[in-house]
Formats: C-alpha cells, structure tokens, sequence
C-alpha cells in the first residue's frame, strides 16, 4: 500500500504521465506545429520550388520591376526552368457576410500552374486575363466559406474589393495554401498604369527549378545571380529561399518569441528562480546533474503540452465561427501559449521547490528545502529549526516569550510534559498544528 502511495509522488512518474498526455493530444487532434514539421503537399514537386523575396535590410522594390527581372532569368538562367510574379497586400473585402480584412496577391497568369494548383469551382487566370479580364478575381476556400457560405454557384458574382468591384472566377481547394502567405484573394497582375505603394504591397517571385538539378546547389547560385542582375538598384537585397526555410523561419520566430518570453518571467520572478537555484543540490555532480535534468524535461513536456492545447482550441474555435476567424488565429494562438506558459512554468517551479533534493520524491507537504551548499546556512536553519521547536513547548506550557520580536501566547493550561529532543516536540505539535512562526 505504502508503494502504491509512492509511485505518483516519484520523478518518473510525472515524466510518463506527462508524457502520456502529449502523445494522446499530439495523436487525437492531429494538429502538433502543422506548418513546421512536414513539407506542404498541395504544391507539385515542392522541393524544386524556390521563392525569391526582398531581405528585412532592403529597400523596397516595385513589383512590376521584380517582374521583368524575373523574365530576364528564365531567359539567361539555366536553373530556373520557370518563373511567376506576384504582388501582396492587406485589402478589406466586402461581401453578403459583411467586411473582412485579408491579404490580396496579384499573380501572373501562369502562377497556379506552376504550382500545379487546380480549382475546385471555376478557373483560374489565363494569359489574356490581364487585358480582358483585369477585374476578375479568384478565392481561397476560407473567403469563399466566410463570404459566401460554401455556395457551388459563386462563379460570376462579385465581390468589393478595397473599394473595387471584382466578378469571381473561381475557387481554389481547401488544402491549398500559397508559399509563405496566407492570401484570401487573387487578382490578375496588370499591364496597365497601377498606383504604386512602397512599403504596402510587397513582390516576390516564384521559381521552379528543372528536375534532377540539386536544389541546395542551385538556390545558393540562383540567390547570387539575381543579386548581380545589371539595373538591380544596390540598396536592393534579395533572399532566395526554399519551402523548408519558410518553414524554419515561422520556427524560429516561436522559438525566438519563446525564449523571450521565459526569459521575461524569469525577471518578474527572479526571486523564486533565486530559491529553485538554492534549493538544488550540491553536494555531487550525478545530484546536480539529475535535479536539474529533471526540472528541464518535465518543463519542455508542459511547453509543448501548452502548445498542443493552444493550437486545438484555436482551430477548433476557426472551424466553428467560419473562415473570418481565420485572421485572427495566429494572434489568438500565441495569446494563449503565452498564458499557458506562465501557467506551466509557475507550477514546474513549484513542483521542484517541494521535492527532495536526494530522490526527487514529491513531498506531501510542500516545504521549501533550501540551499544545501552552505554550512553557515545549514546551522542557522537548524537554530531556527530548534529556536521553533522550544517556542512551540513553551507555548503548550502556558509560557509568554519574545522570540525574535514575535510573541507566542498559549491561555490553556501544559499538556506535554517536557520531551526529551527538540524533535520530537516539532514531531507533537505539527500533529496539533500549534506550531509558533518565528
């Protein structure tokens, strides 16, 4: 029985069953870092695509510029095989639900099939679009299911648009998502005169590289010649990246926004993580290394336990509110973890402060063991130990004392006879829960 009592008290056991607990969340719900760990698979052949985009220390660049660049490096490049332009920016829609605020992109004809993207309602754009056709439209299957409501007959309604009216042509699949960017609606890219927006609607360029060249390879020759392009301005910067390094990037913006957002608990908080450092073990190495391993994997465990949670509310609340909700998941998601962060990490510290340094075990009464690394702090905890437990017999005795500025009253009469050890006077008044803080 006593055994049985101890198992959920030790190290191990919180370890599996925090483990337990994310693999059923990670294997019920589906939804562990859906954008970081596998390639998308609604592009064709995503590994022989590249992006080319301007660097966070570059100047901003026209798009129709970036366009007739791209012309000239499938025509002089033998390692781009095929190149589409696009333009994107914030833009507010209004439809029969309403206004919704999403990311426009302006694409060349030929970007979904490159791509290899068909629609599921409709079409998409053709090469004579951007003449005939300049104020069509093409939707994502979020703005199609928040504006419209799923509705098969949406091909030729219209929709605002920033203010403009555009006729619908078609709508694309629900497991398609553009390369880094999360677009709600498509318009052809012009030929005609467009007003130009620096620092608001931002190019980029997609590249497929021919099968059977090395990717690796030719992205890091791909990236030095288009910066060497002959009229390219030199405040001008350009990163070629593949689909895994826009994967990595949205990674270490968590990671990085993770790290900072520990590190600021840990200041509001030094003085507890002052305590959890003083109340690790020192006396060996195996002891140090141990009490620390552990309090690292059980919080690593509750991160992404937290992570998990945060990302399947949110979807689940997406799939229930509609499509609108959508703009604000990202927000929502990092809200919460941050929430459930303080949360998980607040009981991590806890948890540790109220463990035996030796074995780990959780103690049923939580206790703060203190430093062990001072002999001066030993003894005077054991005076302040002894100093307790005299003033605890004192008080049973019906005696009044100034111990250290505080009093301890007692109106009944002795019911203990004097013991033998201060120990055992701790050990009797504990029971009777009358012991005298100092």
């Amino acid at each position: 029985m006593e055994f049985g009592h101890s198992i959920p008290l030790s190290p191990r056991f919180c370890l599996l069953a925090l483990g337990i607990l994310w693999v059923l969340l990670a294997t019920s719900f589906r939804s562990l870092f859906p954008w970081t760990l596998t390639p998308p698979t609604y592009v064709a052949d995503p590994s022989h695509l590249l992006t080319v985009c301007l660097t966070s220390r570059s100047h901003w660049l026209e798009p129709g510029l970036l366009r007739d660049y791209a012309l000239r490096w499938a025509r002089n490049n033998p390692l781009i095989a095929k190149e589409e332009a696009y333009a994107s920016r914030p833009s507010l829609v209004r439809g029969p639900a309403g206004r919704e605020n999403v990311l426009s992109a302006k694409v060349t004809p030929g970007t979904f099939e490159l791509l290899g993207i068909h629609p599921s309602l409709g079409r998409t754009f053709q090469l004579a679009d951007s003449v005939h056709c300049p104020n069509c439209a093409v939707l994502s299957n979020a703005l199609w299911t928040s504006q419209f409501h799923g509705d098969n007959h949406v091909i030729g309604r219209w929709l605002s648009v920033n203010g403009r009216q555009v006729e619908i042509i078609g709508v694309l699949p629900a497991q398609f998502r553009f390369p880094g960017l999360d677009v709600g609606l498509y318009t052809p890219f012009g030929t005609g005169t467009h007003p130009l927006m620096p620092m608001f609607e931002w190019p980029g360029v997609l590249l497929r590289v021919p099968a059977g060249v090395g990717v690796a390879k030719a992205k890091r020759e791909i990236e030095s010649y288009v910066n060497q392009t002959n009229g390219l301005p030199s405040n001008i910067k350009l990163d070629v990246l593949s689909l895994k390094d826009l994967e990595y990037q949205s990674l270490e913006s968590c990671a990085a926004l993770i790290a900072f957002t520990l590190l600021l608990l840990l200041a509001f908080n030094w003085r507890t993580a002052v305590r959890l450092r003083a109340t690790g073990p020192h006396r060996t190495v195996a002891e140090f290394l141990r009490w620390w391993l552990f309090f690292v994997a059980k919080t690593i465990l509750l991160l992404m336990i937290v992570l998990i949670v945060s990302l399947d509310l949110v979807q689940m609340a997406v799939l229930r509110l509609g499509g609108h909700a959508q703009q604000y998941a990202g927000g929502a998601v990092m809200w919460l973890f941050l929430v459930g962060l303080t949360v998980a990490l607040s009981w991590s510290i806890r948890d540790q402060l109220a463990r035996c340094r030796t074995c780990l075990r959780r103690l049923r009464i939580q206790v703060d063991l203190g430093g062990s690394s001072s002999v001066a702090m030993k003894d005077m905890a054991s005076c302040i130990y002894q100093l307790c437990s005299l003033a605890a017999w004192i008080r049973n005795a019906g005696q009044s004392w100034t111990i250290h500025g505080k009093r301890c009253w007692q109106n009944t009469r002795p019911k203990l006879p004097f013991p033998s050890s201060l120990r055992s006077i701790s050990e009797e008044t504990e029971r009777s829960n009358d012991a005298c803080v100092s």
